[in-house]
């Protein structure tokens, strides 16, 4: 006998009619956007310049799953966005773009809000990048953005909604 023999057909059609619809939305995102989502939320980030404040909308990676995960398999990151990673204590932690389609720039952030690096990184390859020092946040952008905006090491951060 099968579990589903004691239950009316209609009900059954239905209860595996909406199991199926479940799942086609799980596997096509169902949030109507082609890129991957990444949970944890969004925020900003205004990068403070001589010449003017720029703010970057962020995606915040605070697990370390989410911080593995980071940008990979995106086509493209819509301008003025980008990623900030997370983590409750410095790190030493190396980034990659294994799986990372699209150039991109990553700035390292202490704990003071200070910029110590920002480095250029390249889709599909698996160079290391890491600042030599330990730092709190890293944040990445089209590769680009820093330089356009002004941009350097030293430069103060404020980051909001994290």
């Amino acid at each position: 006998m099968a579990l589903h023999e004691n239950i009316p057909a209609r009900a059954f059609r239905l209860v595996a009619t909406f199991a199926v619809l479940l799942t086609l939305a799980g596997a096509a995102g169902c949030g109507g956007s082609e890129e991957p989502s990444v949970p944890g939320g969004q925020a900003s980030v205004v990068f403070h310049t001589p010449g003017g404040d720029a703010t970057l909308s962020v995606q915040v990676a605070r697990t370390s799953a989410e911080r593995t995960l980071g940008l990979m398999n995106r086509s493209s990151l819509e301008a003025g966005h980008g990623m900030i990673f997370v983590w409750d204590q410095p790190t030493s932690s190396t980034f990659w773009m294994k799986n990372t389609l699209i150039p991109l720039s990553v700035a390292f952030i202490d704990g003071d809000g200070t910029i110590i690096d920002i480095q250029q990184m390249q889709p599909l390859t698996t160079d290391p990048h890491a600042p030599g020092q330990d730092y709190l946040y890293a944040v990445e952008a089209n590769q680009g953005y820093y330089s356009e905006h002004g941009i350097t090491p030293g430069s103060k951060v404020e980051i909001r909604g994290i």
